[in-house]
Parts: structure tokens; C-alpha cells; sequence
């Protein structure tokens, strides 16, 4: 038993002998777990910081370690609380050739999921893929958004945007086909990033049924 759970115990032991003056609207009426839910509640008395809090602290430290090491690595602050913007689009009224969304302003993404790129641009007719780590989309470039039985959210749109990009270069032989899994990876983490709750169900969809679409033509 670790010494988390043996303190766990010992804390109901004394729970259960009364050792502890807790309030008398504490009492649980339910025998099997009285014990428990007391600790939780004495637990959520003491005001410890949950899980989640205590990640964030430990990446900002991490984050404020990497600012200052000699490594000289450069961390917009802004771009990684807030996340990517947004893109600009407009919806298609009768799904011309099968696309359903256009974009009407010009958009860079700089990718989350870092890789060894081609040290050329790669060029379609309306976006472009660049060796340090961005992608291009000119206005009028036209995708489908999340394929299958994926519904298609505002917080998903840069995600289908950014992957639908990538795996087009793929059809068009322009990028190899080992960059899917990278490609599928950042859809994963844009959908997460933007705190997307069917995150990992949609990237394993693509895993595993959007082979199809970067198999060239």
C-alpha cells in the first residue's frame, strides 16, 4: 500500500472513532461509504489544489525554465494561452464539388506539432507548405471540414483547415505519404488546444478511416 492510500486510511479510522471535530452537518446517513465521503469532504475543507492546477503550475514553471535557458528557444507567451486565431470563412450554399467552407481572409498557421519538413516550399493552387513549420491559405481555398459522421463545430474548423491542407499535398504527391501520422497529430492537437471534448474520438476516426484521402490521386 503506498502512503498515499495508508494516510487515506488512517484519516478514515479516525474519521470513523470521532478523533476528528468536523461539523455536524458532515454526517453521511450512507454506511458503506461514509467514510469516504468524509475524507473527501475534509480533503475539499484543507482547499488542495486539484490536478489541474497543479499541472498548470508545473508547465508555467517548465515554460518560464525554457525562457531562460541558453538554448535560446522563443516562446510567444500569447500564442500559447490563447491558442491559434481563428480563420475567416464563409459557408457554401450548395456545397460546390463537394466542399462546404471558403475561406475570405488570407491565413497562416505555424504548426504545434513540430517535424522535419522538406527544405522547399511546397506549392498547391491555393495554399502553400513551408519549411519553418508553416502553412499558408489563400482566400477562396475551399475544404469539406470533418469528413464521416464528425459534426462539424467552430472550434473544429481550424483543425479540418490545417489537416484537409496537408493531406491534399499528399494526394498531389507533393508530400510524402509517411507525414499522415504528423498530420493527423496536429489535428489532434489543435482540436485539444482548442478545448474540444471529442478530441481524441476524432483523431482516432482519422486514424484509423482517413487513409483514403491522402492516398494519391
Amino acid at each position: 500500500m503506498c502512503r498515499a492510500c495508508a494516510d487515506e486510511r488512517d484519516i478514515a479510522k479516525r474519521l470513523g472513532a470521532g478523533l476528528l471535530d468536523l461539523p455536524s452537518d458532515w454526517y453521511d446517513h450512507t454506511t458503506a461509504r461514509k467514510s469516504r465521503r468524509r475524507v473527501r469532504r475534509w480533503k475539499a475543507a484543507k482547499c488542495e489544489p486539484s490536478y489541474d492546477a497543479r499541472d498548470l503550475v508545473r508547465a508555467e514553471q517548465n515554460t518560464a525554465s525554457l525562457l531562460s535557458s541558453p538554448m535560446g528557444l522563443e516562446i510567444d507567451m500569447t500564442l500559447e494561452r490563447l491558442g491559434p486565431q481563428q480563420p475567416s470563412y464563409e459557408l457554401l450554399e450548395r456545397n460546390q464539388n463537394g466542399y462546404k467552407y471558403r475561406l475570405t481572409e488570407r491565413y497562416e498557421h505555424k504548426f504545434l506539432a513540430r517535424t522535419i519538413l522538406p527544405a522547399v516550399a511546397l506549392a498547391c493552387s491555393y495554399h502553400t507548405l513551408y519549411p519553418q513549420q508553416v502553412i499558408a491559405f489563400e482566400v477562396g481555398y475551399a475544404w469539406d471540414g470533418c469528413s464521416g459522421p464528425a459534426i462539424d463545430r467552430p472550434v473544429t474548423m481550424l483543425a479540418s483547415l490545417v489537416h484537409d491542407g496537408l493531406y491534399q499535398l499528399m494526394r498531389e504527391r507533393l508530400l510524402a505519404q509517411r507525414y499522415r501520422e504528423w498530420a493527423d497529430l496536429e489535428f489532434y492537437r489543435l482540436l485539444d488546444r482548442s478545448g474540444f471534448t471529442f478530441a481524441r474520438a476524432y483523431y482516432k476516426g482519422v486514424r484509423l478511416f482517413a487513409g483514403y484521402a491522402a492516398r494519391p490521386k
